[in-house]
């Protein structure tokens, strides 16, 4: 955690505003998988690992990130716990079990851990005091909520009640897609549906209309004003560049970063690192010697974000561009504000003509990207192989 401390000054001038911890309380040691186990598997959950720090460390921590203008959010398994805790001996009837009574996992590949059972309003009681205990002792400012979907929902409902009153402004990210989340107290949700439309178009070669595609869908899912979390990686998935390669993952971050939501940006994808974190091993995460193209990269694509606050609010507007299966091209608008995003998603050069809609401010302004304006009206584009361009419209 004092490693994280100190790389708060970088992080802010980054762009980051909220920090996500994975999960920091000591890790079961029967049936652990690797020779660290899975943070995932919580042995106890009102204390810290101690190879992570102290609690101690951690009050210090968030104290300095509120000091940084960041949040800072905690991870929580509150599905499952490891076959150590202690609840499994005082408590018995608050896990699942088979027909012989025996305590069971949530399925067969987490052995490591045993499912909880909230049919027990005991078990219901004991979660919704621990997540209380962190925010109202610590003042984190609220969770990534570990496969949040394998939980009742009234369990979450009443989870939100209870941290509200001690924090009104407390954030819930659930690791979940369903629209129901939103419905039942969470604020962010997972948007996986992106990253598998990345996936379609980049390595598939599959038409660009998918992005589009995808978008316009979550109009008619989600309830109105819901907030998805856009990644190309995170710890669950391979990282974007091992994936897409260098140029390729560099629009699927600007894609990413300009559409409507939430993005996330997974420690080492500012320094381009490749190689994806074991969750069952111990790795440090070391900028140095990491690629600093990849970090200003990021850094001038988070300042795009701060100084057009039309990619937070602004509304999406797919825009037609003349080769519609290799350019994407879409604008964020807010009344006189608008933003236009061009991004080449083929490994070859492409023309696009843009024809933007008249109700739109027609001086196009390149404000970030390597693409080339050749002509003002309609706007057309020479964009070599993965080039992309963002764009400010003016009077």
């Amino acid at each position: 955690m004092k490693s994280i401390q100190t790389a708060l000054p970088r992080l802010q001038e980054l762009g980051v505003n909220c920090l996500w911890l994975m999960p920091i309380f000591p890790i079961g040691a029967q049936q652990r998988k690797g020779p660290y186990g899975s943070p995932y598997a919580t042995s106890d959950y009102l204390d810290v690992n101690p190879m992570l720090g102290t609690k101690h460390d951690l009050k210090q921590l968030v104290i300095a990130a509120h000091r940084h203008n960041m949040r800072l959010i905690l991870d929580i398994a509150c599905n499952h716990c490891a076959w150590d805790n202690r609840l499994l001996t005082e408590h018995p009837e608050w896990f699942t079990q088979d027909l012989q009574g025996k305590i069971v996992s949530p399925n067969t590949d987490w052995t490591d851990v045993a499912d909880f059972n909230y049919a027990n309003l005991g078990l219901r009681e004991y979660m919704w005091q621990v997540l209380e205990y962190w925010v109202r002792e610590f003042d984190i400012d609220g969770y990534r909520l570990d496969v949040a979907e394998l939980v009742p929902d009234d369990f979450w409902e009443v989870a939100l009640q209870r941290l509200q009153k001690i924090k009104p402004d407390v954030l819930m990210l659930a690791e979940g897609e369903h629209p129901r989340l939103h419905t039942v107290g969470f604020h962010l949700t997972y948007a996986w549906n992106l990253r598998r439309a990345l996936y379609r178009v980049i390595k598939r070669q599959e038409s660009a209309q998918i992005i589009y595609e995808t978008i316009e869908r979550e109009k008619y899912r989600y309830p109105q004003g819901s907030r998805r979390m856009r990644f190309i990686e995170n710890h669950d998935e391979e990282r974007a560049r091992q994936l897409f390669g260098d140029e390729a993952s560099q629009v699927a971050a600007v894609i990413a970063y300009t559409l409507p939501g939430i993005p996330l940006l997974y420690a080492g994808q500012e320094f381009g690192a490749q190689t994806k974190p074991s969750l069952f091993e111990k790795q440090d995460l070391d900028a140095v010697g990491r690629e600093t193209a990849y970090y200003d990269f990021y850094r001038q694509l988070m300042r795009i974000r701060q100084q057009n606050p039309v990619l937070i609010t602004g509304e999406f507007l797919p825009v037609n561009n003349t080769q519609k299966d290799d350019v994407v091209s879409f604008c964020r608008r807010e009344q006189d504000a608008a933003l236009l995003i061009v991004a080449n998603l083929r490994p070859y050069q492409v023309d696009a003509t843009i024809e933007l809609p008249a109700f739109l401010p027609k001086n196009p302004q390149v404000i970030l990207g390597p693409a080339k304006l050749t002509r003002r009206e309609p706007v057309a584009i020479k964009l070599q192989s993965w080039q992309w361009v963002i764009i400010k419209l003016a009077k």
